[in-house]
């Protein structure tokens, strides 16, 4: 029964070529389209959550008075996250980033190149972070002061064929030793850069100039982490703080929302923003409705031309459910042409 539905199916649809096609045209590019922007929405929603840690992991923020306006920036103090993991057991341990205002000049003994995209950051930044080394120890590899590790798009920039480990790259006048190369990683990540250096150069406790992440015990210890931190800033930065007409007070920040939910002053790189992704999804749906709408239509229109078909079937018998698996089955047939069609667009 099911095999004569489905020759019987097949037969109108190659019967009526035009009609067809339209059909199964119109609803393949709406499902397309909303395949794409499902896609892309997917994507959004999926930055930074490739670290092993991630729900653990937390951006320190800063909202900062000065001179009676409110600044909140992504930026805190160089000694902010080494003085959190020795004042509270909540926090594990904390990675620092650092980056220059302006590109950076890197040379080796045959080109040199301005780049932007060199952070400065904490010898323990692999123990926190997974970000994947194709070459070296990530134990090791930002250990000793002057050592820098590179994206393999870089490696090949600057040394072609050669082997890059050992080598020296020259920044700010200082030799850096070539110890790691990381693996192509993700696009979807906040932190983007083609260099991690080592070590990170301190300032004073008022200059916020430091990205802060802290690896906590778990997600519940954000909340009492963030009740201790007025009491941590006073004792800590008060009084230079006063001295400098700051009031400032800090904030944590999920690691996977930073993405879509923070529009901070001094972001690491551009960031999305969720009413995008909500504008998105209901785009998405108002296409798939409009596609399903006119492929209903279109198929109610021409069902008026089929009206002699069914009364010949229920003259010889056929009753209002065989009729009902005929037309489904058709329709199915259709949408499943439809999808195939919209996965190759």
């Amino acid at each position: 029964m099911v095999a004569n539905y489905l020759k019987v199916a097949i037969r109108n649809l190659m019967r009526n070529k035009t009609f067809s096609a339209i059909n199964i045209l119109g609803l393949a590019i709406g499902m397309a389209c909303c395949m794409l922007i499902l896609l892309y929405v997917q994507d959004e929603l999926s930055y930074d959550r490739h670290h092993e840690n991630a729900h653990r992991i937390y951006r320190l923020a800063t909202t900062a008075k000065v001179a009676g306006v409110m600044r909140h920036i992504a930026m805190t103090p160089f000694s902010t996250g080494p003085a959190l993991v020795e004042d509270y057991a909540e926090v594990i341990d904390a990675v620092r980033f650092s980056k220059d205002d302006e590109k950076t000049l890197v040379r080796n003994q045959q080109d040199h190149f301005y780049e932007s995209n060199v952070l400065f950051t904490d010898a323990n930044v692999f123990h926190v972070f997974d970000f994947p080394l194709g070459k070296g120890e990530p134990q090791t590899a930002l250990l000793e002061p002057y050592s820098i590790v590179l994206t393999q798009e870089m490696a090949w920039k600057y040394f072609g064929d050669r082997d890059p480990i050992g080598q020296t790259l020259t920044m700010e006048g200082e030799a850096y030793k070539i110890t790691g190369i990381l693996e192509d990683h993700t696009h979807n990540t906040h932190m983007t850069f083609d260099f991690l250096a080592s070590p990170i150069k301190s300032k004073a406790w008022i200059a916020h100039d430091y990205y802060t992440y802290l690896l906590l015990q778990d997600a519940r210890a954000a909340d009492e982490l963030e009740t201790k931190l007025p009491d941590f800033t006073e004792r800590h930065i008060g009084k230079r703080a006063k001295a400098a007409g700051l009031h400032i007070k800090y904030f944590l920040q999920p690691l996977a929302d930073i993405h879509l939910n923070s529009s901070l002053e001094w972001e690491m790189s551009p960031n999305g923003d969720i009413r995008h992704v909500y504008l998105f999804l209901i785009i998405a749906f108002i296409v798939l409705v409009l596609a399903c709408i006119n492929f209903t239509n279109l198929s109610t229109a021409r069902s008026t031309a089929r009206s002699k078909e069914v009364s010949m079937r229920r003259v010889v018998g056929a009753d209002g459910s065989q009729l009902f698996r005929q037309f489904m089955g058709e329709s199915i047939l259709l949408a499943l042409f439809s999808s195939f069609l919209a996965v190759v667009i």
